[in-house]
């Protein structure tokens, strides 16, 4: 992570700029994760991955609303046939748009105490 810190360059990557959310993400740096995640949707809102990413770290800090919305603007960007997906992320389970979805749709349920989306 230093050394990813240290690079300036790669700022306009979303690929990088997720890696470095990721591991901000695992290094319990919630608030930092959350900034890079903003600045890849920023950089290109068609990343469903990246706005999942985005909604759980919210979820977690306890910003249960704008978690949502970003979780119901994923599932809404796939629905319109415009989401993408940064190449490379099969490890996450994030690879696929239909899983995208799955999990932005389950999140919702549940905030819903288990209704249907």
């Amino acid at each position: 992570r230093e050394l990813l810190d240290r690079a300036d360059c790669g700022r306009g990557d979303p690929t990088l700029q997720t890696a470095r959310g990721l591991m901000a993400a695992r290094a319990g740096d919630g608030r930092e994760a959350i900034r890079l995640y903003r600045a890849v949707v920023y950089l290109d809102p068609k990343l469903v991955q990246v706005r999942l990413l985005l909604a759980d770290q919210l979820l977690n800090s306890g910003r249960h609303g704008r978690a949502l919305a970003e979780y119901r603007t994923a599932v809404s960007i796939i629905e319109r046939g415009n989401g993408r997906l940064l190449d490379g992320w099969r490890d996450l389970g994030l690879h696929d748009l239909r899983e995208v979805s799955r999990r932005c749709r389950d999140s919702l349920r549940e905030s819903r105490g288990g209704s249907s989306v």
